[in-house]
């Protein structure tokens, strides 16, 4: 079971041609960077790795990171995985904004993890 899916997508419909060429690259390399920006996605992105680690280390209902994880059994991995993965994003984005974690997280065969160090 995948704790991650999509939606269908679907085709966007190009806007009739009323800018110039190089006005469209100017818009289309504005929208980049705004979506790639800080106010943009790699916002929304810091907020969910944010988050979803709170749930984990930071626990408000004061489960530790070890019965947060094996409340996902065989789901923990992909969760630890996702969230790697989102950090090394992150710090591409802003180098050290995401520091090296203390725990050590270990993926057993099964899909859950051994949360050792907190």
């Amino acid at each position: 079971m995948s704790l991650i899916t999509f939606p269908t997508p679907t085709a966007p419909t190009p806007p009739p041609p009323v800018l110039t060429t190089a006005q469209a690259q100017e818009k289309a390399a504005a929208m980049l960077r705004e979506l790639i920006s800080y106010k943009g996605a790699f916002s929304q992105i810091l907020g969910i790795y944010n988050r979803g680690m709170g749930i984990v280390f930071a626990n408000a209902d004061g489960l530790t990171p070890q019965q947060v994880l094996d409340s996902l059994g065989a789901d923990a991995a992909q969760t630890v995985q996702f969230a790697g993965a989102i950090a090394g994003l992150i710090n591409v984005g802003l180098p050290g904004t995401i520091p090296a974690p203390t725990a050590v997280l270990t993926i057993n065969a099964d899909g859950t993890v051994k949360v050792e160090g907190v």
